[in-house]
């Protein structure tokens, strides 16, 4: 199954220093680096604005939400989670008739 996620930042709290998010963007980064390793994150974008947005693969929603709640930043992102699906473009261009 595949997985769109929205992350949008959280203000980050009073407590939390720059030298430890410094270090849990570290981490996060590692962990990043180990789904695309294992095939497992599939597309990555950063947004201008602040965020990002990744396409993720797993066995199911469950198991994803399980997962997630391990990335070292995880608290400090709001999350929007969606399956999706793949979708031969052209076909669907033609079932709607733009083409």
């Amino acid at each position: 199954m595949k997985f769109l996620l929205l992350a949008k930042p959280k203000p980050l709290p009073a407590s939390v220093s720059r030298k430890l998010y410094g270090y849990l963007v570290e981490q996060a980064v590692v962990c990043l680096q180990q789904l695309w390793l294992r095939g497992e994150l599939l597309s990555f974008w950063g947004f201008q604005s602040g965020g990002s947005a990744a396409v993720i693969q797993a066995d199911s929603l469950a198991k994803l939400e399980e997962n997630l709640k391990h990335y070292p930043l995880y608290r400090f992102f709001s999350w929007e989670v969606n399956e999706v699906i793949d979708t031969p473009v052209l076909s669907l261009l033609v079932r709607q008739q733009i083409l």
